[in-house]
Parts: C-alpha cells; sequence; structure tokens
C-alpha cells in the first residue's frame, strides 16, 4: 500500500488516458500502401491492405475501378479483406488494384497499386511456306506477343538475315522482301526475345520460281542443200523449263534432239537433214503454282546455192532443183519451197509456168467443188518436191491419197470426163500437154511419207473438230452418231458390204477410226450422212443437230459419183405424204367403228328394255288374279347387307306376309299400294 502511494500521479493520468484512446471511435489508416506487383502468367499475385480503425472496417476490393466479388474463384480474400491472392494470373489481369477501407467514422481509406503481367514471348502467328515469282514481293509474317514487348529476329538456315534496301524487318515483326531473287530461297525462322525468354518459329520454306528464259539462242546458217546443221538452244528456269523445237510454227517432224541439265539449265541440240528454207524456233516452257512461264528464240535456215549458179541448186541429168520464183501457184506452194524443174524442156522453169497456167484458166470451167482441189492438185503436180539422192535429184510424186480423193470425189464427173475424152482423142489444149497420173500407182502417204508430196488442201483441220453438232456442211463433225435419221444402222467406212464405196479412211483422213459414225467426208454433202446396213438404201443424211441452229429440215441427196436410180430414202417427200395419209385414214376408219359399234350397243340396249316391260304384268287386277311367279326375282332379298345394323332387322316385314288391299295410284318412286 506505500508502494502505491508512492506511484507518481503523472503516471496514472497517462495510463489512464490511453485506455480511454484506445476504445474511443477511430477512422480507418492504411498503414501499409499497395505497391505494383510483377507476376508471370499463371503465378501467384497477392495485393497487402493493413488498415488501423476503431471498429474494425469493411474492406472491399476493385479492379480498374470494378468490384471483385468474393465468389469470383479466380480471387482470395482473407484476413478480414486485408489480403487479396490473384490464384492464376493471367494476360488480362493486368491492371490497377484499390482496397477501400470504411468503419463509418470518418472519411474511407483508400490504396491502389498495379498489377504488370510478364509474359514470355510467345508466336502467335507463324510464318508459313511460300511460292514466289522471282523479282516480285513476298512478306512472311511473325505475329508474337509477350510483357515486356519482345522483340523479333529472323534467321535463315544458320545465320541471322540482315537488314537492306530489299529485306526490312516490320514492326509487326513481318519479314518483307522486295524483288525477290533466288539466292532468297531456303528456310526461314523468325525469333522473338524479351528479358523472360526466347521463342522460335517452326521452319518456313521460300520457294523461288523462275520464268524459262534462253540463255543461248539458235543462230541463223545459210548452208548448202542436203547438209545436215545442228541448232543449239539452252534455257534456265525453276522449275527446270522443257524445251521444245518448232519448223515453220510446227512441231519438227523430222530430227534428232539431244538434251542435257546441268545446275538448272537444260541444253537442246536438233539436228536436222536439210532440204528446204525454214524458221526454227526453240520454245522454253515452265509451269509455276499460279502461272506458265515460256520464252522463245528463232533462227532462219537458208539454202545457198552451191552446187549451181543461177539459183540452181543441186543440178543432176535428169533436172535440178529451186525455189519456185512463178505466179499462178504461189499461194498454193510452201514459200522457199524447193521444187523439180525438169531438164527435159529448154527453159523448165517458164514452160512449167506456162502449162500451168493455162490448165489452170480451163479449170474455172470446173464446178466450185472440183476447182480447189484440182488446183492444189495441179500446182503439186506440175511443181512437185524435190527429192535429192546419191544419184541426183529426184521428183517426189503426188501422194496416191491425195489423188484418189480429188479423182473419186472432189472431182468425180469431171474427171470421168477427162478420161473418156483422152481414150476418144480428143483434147482440150491446156491439157494436151498433161498426162493424168494413175493414183493407184503412186506412193502412199501412210507406208512412206518421205516418198511423196503431201498436199496441205486435204489436212484435216482439228481446231475445226466439232462432236456434239456440225458447223457448216459438218465435214468436220467428229461425233458418235452411228444411225440413220430413219433409224437404220450405219455401215462401217472401211467396210465394202452390203454397198460398194470409195470413201475409205486411207484418202479421207476426217474417217480415220470414224468405225460406223457419220461423217461428211470431203465435205461434198450438206450435212454429215452414212452408208446404210440396208442392201435396199444405199445411204441416207444422220439426225445430228447444227450448231447454234435450229435442227434443219430432213432431206436427201444423192453424192456426186453414186449409181442414180436409188430408191427414195424413207425421209423423201412422196413417203412422207403417204405415211400422211394412210395415218390419217386408219384413225378416220377407227373413229367410223367405234360410232357404229356404240349405235349398235344403245339399240340393242333399248330393244331389251321394251322387251321386259311388254313381259311384266300390270296390277289392275285383283290380289287372287295377281302371279306372284310372274314378278321379277329380287337377288338382293333376305340378304343382309355388310353395313346394315342388326337392330334394323326388327322392323323389317317378310314380303310374303303382306296382303295386297288396293291400288291407291302414282307416287313419287312408282306405284303406291295399300296392304296390310
Amino acid at each position: 500500500m506505500n508502494d502505491l502511494l508512492k506511484v507518481p500521479l503523472v503516471h496514472v493520468l497517462i495510463l489512464a488516458a490511453l485506455s480511454l484512446a484506445k476504445t474511443l471511435p477511430k477512422a480507418p489508416l492504411i498503414s501499409t500502401p499497395l505497391e505494383t506487383v510483377d507476376a508471370l502468367v499463371e503465378d501467384v499475385a497477392k495485393f497487402v491492405c493493413v488498415v488501423e480503425s476503431y471498429p474494425e472496417p469493411e474492406i472491399t476490393w476493385t479492379r480498374n475501378s470494378i468490384p471483385i466479388r468474393l465468389f469470383d474463384t479466380r480471387y482470395s480474400i482473407q484476413r478480414n479483406g486485408q489480403l487479396l491472392t490473384i490464384l492464376s494470373v493471367e494476360d488480362s489481369d493486368d491492371g490497377v488494384y484499390c482496397c477501400t477501407a470504411d468503419n463509418g467514422v470518418g472519411a474511407a481509406a483508400q490504396s491502389c497499386g498495379a498489377l504488370q503481367v510478364k509474359m514470355r514471348p510467345k508466336i502467335t502467328r507463324p510464318p508459313i511456306n511460300v511460292e514466289i515469282i522471282e523479282g516480285l514481293k513476298a512478306v512472311l509474317p511473325c505475329t508474337t506477343m509477350g510483357n515486356p514487348k519482345p522483340s523479333v529476329s529472323w534467321i535463315k538456315g544458320e545465320m541471322v538475315v540482315k537488314e537492306n534496301a530489299r529485306i526490312a524487318v516490320l514492326d509487326s515483326g513481318n519479314l518483307r522482301i522486295h524483288n525477290v531473287q533466288r539466292e532468297d530461297a531456303g528456310q526461314y525462322r523468325c525469333v522473338a526475345r524479351n528479358s523472360l525468354g526466347t521463342a522460335y518459329s517452326k521452319p518456313a520454306m521460300v520457294v523461288v520460281e523462275v520464268f524459262a528464259r534462253i540463255l543461248k539462242a539458235p543462230e541463223s546458217q545459210n548452208i548448202t542443200f542436203g547438209s545436215v546443221v545442228t541448232l543449239r538452244c539452252t534455257a534456265t528456269g525453276l522449275p527446270v523449263p522443257t524445251v521444245t523445237w518448232l519448223e515453220n510454227g510446227k512441231a519438227v517432224s523430222a530430227g534428232s534432239i539431244a538434251e542435257s541439265v546441268k545446275d538448272r539449265v537444260v541444253d537442246s541440240r536438233l539436228q536436222v537433214y536439210v532440204t528446204r528454207p525454214g524458221l526454227f524456233t526453240c520454245l522454253a516452257t515452265n509451269k509455276h503454282s499460279k502461272t506458265f512461264g515460256a520464252a522463245k528464240a528463232a533462227a532462219t535456215i537458208s539454202v545457198s546455192a552451191a552446187a549451181c549458179s543461177n539459183g540452181k541448186l543441186y543440178k543432176g541429168d535428169a533436172g535440178y532443183c529451186s525455189t519456185y520464183r512463178g505466179e499462178v501457184c504461189n499461194a498454193i506452194l510452201a514459200k522457199n519451197a524447193l521444187v523439180f524443174f525438169n531438164s527435159s524442156y529448154a527453159d523448165p522453169e517458164e514452160t512449167q509456168e506456162l502449162l500451168v497456167h493455162t490448165a489452170w484458166t480451163e479449170l474455172k470451167m470446173v464446178s466450185s467443188f472440183c476447182q480447189p482441189a484440182a488446183e492444189s492438185l495441179l500446182c503439186n503436180y506440175i511443181f512437185q518436191e524435190c527429192n535429192p539422192s546419191g544419184a541426183g535429184p529426184a521428183p517426189k510424186p503426188v501422194c496416191r491419197e491425195n489423188c484418189l480423193a480429188v479423182k473419186d470425189l472432189y472431182c468425180f464427173k469431171e474427171w470421168l470426163s477427162m478420161e473418156e475424152n483422152s481414150q476418144k482423142g480428143i483434147y482440150k489444149p491446156g491439157l494436151m500437154l498433161l498426162a493424168l497420173p494413175e493414183c493407184n500407182r503412186l506412193p502412199s502417204l501412210h507406208q512412206d511419207p518421205s516418198a511423196c508430196t503431201h498436199i496441205p488442201f486435204f489436212d484435216f483441220k482439228k481446231e475445226n473438230i466439232t462432236r456434239t453438232c456440225y458447223s457448216g456442211n459438218g465435214q468436220f463433225y467428229q461425233g458418235w452418231a452411228n444411225v440413220t435419221a430413219s433409224g437404220i444402222p450405219c455401215q462401217k467406212w472401211s467396210d465394202q458390204a452390203p454397198h460398194l464405196h470409195r470413201r475409205t479412211p486411207q484418202v479421207f483422213p476426217e474417217l480415220s477410226d470414224a468405225e460406223n459414225y457419220c461423217r461428211n467426208p470431203g465435205g461434198e454433202n450438206e450435212r454429215p450422212w452414212c452408208y446404210t446396213k440396208d442392201p435396199s438404201v444405199t445411204w441416207e443424211y444422220c439426225s445430228v443437230s447444227p450448231c447454234g441452229d435450229a435442227l434443219s429440215s430432213l432431206g436427201t441427196r444423192r453424192p456426186n459419183g453414186e449409181t442414180p436410180g436409188l430408191p427414195p430414202p424413207p425421209f423423201s417427200p412422196t413417203y412422207s405424204m403417204t405415211v400422211i395419209i394412210s395415218i390419217i385414214s386408219s384413225f378416220a376408219l377407227v373413229m367410223i367403228l367405234g360410232i357404229a359399234t356404240l349405235v349398235c350397243c344403245r339399240r340393242r340396249k333399248q330393244w331389251k328394255t321394251k322387251k321386259r316391260e311388254s313381259e311384266t304384268p300390270t296390277l289392275t287386277t285383283l290380289p287372287s288374279e295377281l302371279l306372284l311367279d310372274r314378278l321379277h326375282p329380287n337377288p338382293m332379298y333376305q340378304r343382309m347387307p355388310l353395313l346394315l345394323n342388326p337392330k334394323l332387322l326388327s322392323l323389317e316385314y317378310p314380303r310374303n306376309n303382306i296382303e295386297y288391299v288396293r291400288d291407291i295410284g302414282e307416287g313419287a318412286f312408282g306405284r303406291v299400294f295399300q296392304a296390310r
């Protein structure tokens, strides 16, 4: 007690003041402010908000001013709200987090801090394979994400891609290459880096395609007739191009071609045995992903006068070869073609030109169908292609098939007339020096094409081929119709039964592989036709529609040169009229018979009705005189219909139990009687 009295009064007052202060209300005060927190994706992030107040405050959290709900499972709020935990950080969690403490005393306290989500670099859009043509622009994509923002670089193979005037890495990370060159081809990868790591993309291939181009063109040459010349052409490109040789615009028909490929360069050499001038073209082509590349170079081969002067090349005893310099056949003979001039004439070139000029004038009198074929045969018959040999130049006769085409088709009548006049000793002035060729003795084009002179007039123009319809007169129709308009099957063109003919596949190119399909060889008729398998009908048109026009009316016409007097085809006007009259007559006869049958049936029915009425007894007598056995039987009497209700049977009165009383009169349904 004495010790207690010794305690200073000041100390007692201080202790009392402190105890009283703890029990007084106090506004919230955040003693530990929130700070900026760095966190990786999928890591845990924590914010601590230490509050001093009395009574205990209510603490709420917000993210970017949006309240964080207690039931949000991505967050955990503990220690009376003073600890906020983000359980698994996502890249979208970055922002400003604030805690607010309020206990109703004074102003609420608030503190804010930021969350910076750190992310290792990630490539969201990697580069892809690219096929690009040389000289164009290529762009390889590379889209990245990360925090801090990653820097992007590129590697080609194992080397880092260096930027220059053509190559640049854009801010987006894409790699842009202007004016792509062959050396730009290869394997590319993009690399994304930041302070947290490095990411590599999958490799992407850049394929540079190069249009075909000629590196070394063939050279024009002037050589001796009959010499062998070698033309060389080198080309390059990616892919490696294909080299094709053309002679005067057409694929080379004769000659040997040797090719070699080294370092993506193709070296093609053409060896030709020269018998005439020509333009030889080297065509290099290659196929790209979206287009084609082509390049060409040409060289002219001219024939020099090595054996003789004055343009007479390779002269022999029988004649010499030279280019045609006349006017009459200039449009028919090939340009700069070497033809044979017969030395038996005093002036071969002038004599042969005069001969063809005179005959040409007389050909103006023949039909328009015969004239162009005859003119082509005449020029190639007088000026035959030169055929050099060891014994000297010799003419190459006209091909057998071309001669037969003129003789048996184009000029059938005119040829017969000339043969008859020749046998009778009658000659026209222009043809007196011409001997008609014996076609069957000429060399065949199919056996040895180099042994005869082929006439281009008879070539089959494949670009004009039609298959589902015909154009013009149908000469180039190559469809599969093999039945005539009247339904008769066609005879094979290669067969001679049941009808003999001269239109064979050996003579006419359009009949090649024709089987028994409808054709118009030589264009002699109006539209496609064929020989029939019916011995009584030689030929008929086929029901093939013209291209772009309505189906033309059917008709028949005898081909040139066929034997006259054949029976009319089924679709002649006379035959059609006969069929129409027969059909109308048959229809009228059927109508008359039908009407007569109906009249007879009606008369017979009326007669039966009258007879039945005459036999039925009248009911004008007394009941004792009524003959019930003469009444017509009722087949349905006492038969119960399937749909009759059985309850109605009790209401039915048997007919035999009814007694007749008297006749009342006529009712709506006939006579009415009183009965009991």
